[in-house]
């Protein structure tokens, strides 16, 4: 009886309560097998058929979600329409509306929006932290139930704000000792080494990459006094047609990894880390394994996945297995110069609203299309330029870029989705602006009418 944490898969757990006469649950961020930016696949898959799943959405009178942002790999479209459409949905206030429209066009119309207040859902107490300082589209959530205290980070792995940490610590403190879990993401989300040609060392900078992000989150549960550690929201594998080095190379942050490499850190810091593989569940005293997380070896679990999402002919939705078109050059360069210029304006737009980034003003940024010959710059603040100095370039197929072009994927599909190569000058400098503010305006350019628009 009282709390019971299961872990579904990747970034999604359900938070049940019951003590008897009372139940409740919350499930967040539901990922199946729609590919998240055209390449990830969940690794493991979900342990549980969505079929099920979705069922307590019916006969569960208490059952609800928590979608903590837009990300394909946080918020499966198609998983959702397979729930009662009349259960609570909750995600953060956030400034863009962007989440509560996609919820609203699913046909879901119970969606409550979570503050940094307390906030009282039936037997939850529930509440989001943003830090706009790493990102304005995503948050870090507290679910408080009778006896425990849930902190679902999300990708949010970065140094917690003095503020949030005195909030937590506080809410961990009403609930009985040792009753709390940290939850933290545990592995790279972007392109960024492998992406990268001009980087030699990629494998290793890709393990100090997650090493960083892992520790923090390590750190994150020690300073706001959280009992346990789950590493999760990086359980995923990356299809890219003629790129199966990021199938090899990706890492599987399981419980046994993690030890491998961070237990020194965690003896040091006495948090203990939950030995939980998607399927797992912990009710605060032991937790309880599955057949294949008890026999299974990591390795095992990582190519069987591999293997059934290409028996089953699943790779072929990820976008470069089926991608065909290309626009011709001349229709290519036009659109091109229009996404580009629309790209500067939104930049500029924004950037009279809000103090965002701002080392991106007076940069290059340069699209290469591969075996086309063409080569488009803009420079923030003045426009498209000819130069063959940049700060950022992407070198991408025409396929991908056509589909970028015609709104068919996001151009956040060729970063975080490894769907392109990028360069960078000097090869230091990360250049994370630029990939923020693309990000952002490629969601902006989808939805515009006119596909070859400068004014987005």
């Amino acid at each position: 009886m009282g709390t019971t944490l299961h872990f579904i898969n990747h970034a999604s757990v359900i938070i049940e309560y019951n003590d008897g006469q009372n139940q409740q649950m919350v499930m967040t961020d539901p990922w199946f097998q729609q590919p998240a930016f055209g390449s990830w696949l969940p690794n493991p898959p979900t342990a549980f058929h969505p079929a099920l799943l979705a069922s307590l959405s019916y006969d569960h009178p208490n059952f609800s979600f928590l979608i903590s942002h837009g990300h394909d790999d946080h918020f499966d479209d198609q998983w959702l329409k397979l729930f009662n459409k009349d259960i609570r949905i909750f995600t953060a206030n956030y400034d863009a509306p962007s989440v509560r429209n996609r919820l609203k066009a699913l046909g879901f119309h119970n969606v409550v929006e979570v503050t940094p207040e307390l906030s009282v859902h039936d037997l939850f107490r529930i509440r989001c932290f943003i830090n706009t300082d790493v990102s304005n589209d995503d948050s870090l959530y507290m679910i408080t139930t009778p006896d425990s205290c849930i902190v679902h980070a999300n990708d949010l792995w970065y140094p917690l704000k003095d503020e949030a940490v005195s909030i937590i610590k506080e809410e961990i403190a009403t609930v009985p000792e040792g009753r709390s879990v940290y939850m933290s993401q545990s592995n790279s989300a972007s392109g960024y080494p492998m992406t990268y040609p001009q980087i030699e060392d990629r494998s290793q900078i890709l393990m100090e990459k997650v090493t960083k992000m892992t520790t923090q989150g390590l750190r994150n549960a020690k300073t706001v006094d959280a009992k346990y550690f789950l590493g999760y929201a990086g359980y995923s594998s990356i299809f890219v047609k003629g790129k199966e080095e990021y199938l090899d190379k990706a890492i599987f942050p399981s419980p046994h990894w993690m030890r491998s490499h961070y237990q020194e850190l965690i003896d040091e810091l006495g948090v203990e880390m939950l030995d939980m593989l998607p399927g797992d569940r912990f009710d605060f005293s032991e937790v309880q394994q599955n057949l294949w997380s008890k026999y299974s070896q990591d390795a095992s679990i990582k190519n069987c996945t591999i293997d059934y999402y290409k028996q089953y002919d699943i790779i072929n939705q990820c976008d470069t297995y089926h991608l065909t078109e290309s626009l011709d050059k001349e229709e290519m360069v036009e659109k091109l110069e229009g996404f580009l210029t629309g790209f500067d304006q939104f930049v500029q737009r924004y950037l009279e609203r809000k103090e965002f980034e701002k080392t991106i003003v007076g940069k290059v940024f340069t699209i290469e299309v591969e075996d086309m010959d063409i080569t488009r710059s803009v420079k923030i603040g003045e426009g498209l330029v000819e130069t063959d100095d940049f700060n950022k370039k992407m070198r991408v197929t025409p396929e991908v870029m056509t589909a970028i072009l015609n709104k068919q994927i996001l151009f956040e599909n060729t970063s975080t989705g490894y769907e392109a190569n990028f360069f960078r000058e000097p090869l230091e400098t990360y250049n994370r602006d630029f990939i923020v503010y693309l990000t952002m305006y490629s969601y902006v350019y989808k939805k515009s009418k006119d596909r070859a628009t400068s004014t987005v």
